[in-house]
């Protein structure tokens, strides 16, 4: 699986575009493109990985699968302002960072699986546990 820094790259060649061009598009600098397409650019903001996407016109869960390291899936794309919402709850909040963290350690089926089971087993809001 392609990079960030490849699938950058890549992009760039598609589109025709020079670093110069591309941070012009996207209001950063044209030395941090060259980084990130080098793969020397350390931990990507979620308002980086944004201002790329909308610069390159592309969905932005594309870049920030790529910046995971992930398979990009094409059939459930990701509001980047909703995570960029729920990442700022996860980080507020130590036991959801720390579940998150956990969750991390799964496999990818794993998660699945976790995520299968919480969804068949979530209460709506504000209503209590039923006492059997």
């Amino acid at each position: 699986m392609e990079t960030l820094a490849e699938y950058l790259g890549r992009l760039m060649r598609q589109q025709n575009l020079t670093p110069k061009a591309l941070a012009k598009r996207c209001g950063l600098t044209d030395s941090y493109i060259i980084r990130i397409r080098n793969g020397s650019a350390d931990n990507l903001t979620v308002e980086t990985i944004v201002k790329l996407a909308n610069g390159l016109e592309i969905n932005p869960h594309e870049l920030f699968a790529r910046a995971a390291g992930i398979p990009a899936s094409d059939g459930l794309p990701i509001d980047a302002l909703l995570l960029l919402d729920v990442m700022q709850q996860v980080a507020a909040d130590p036991p959801s960072f720390g579940a998150v963290r956990l969750l991390m350690n799964f496999t990818p089926d794993e998660r699945q699986t976790l995520v299968a089971y919480l969804t068949a087993n979530n209460r709506p809001e504000g209503k209590p546990e039923s006492a059997d």
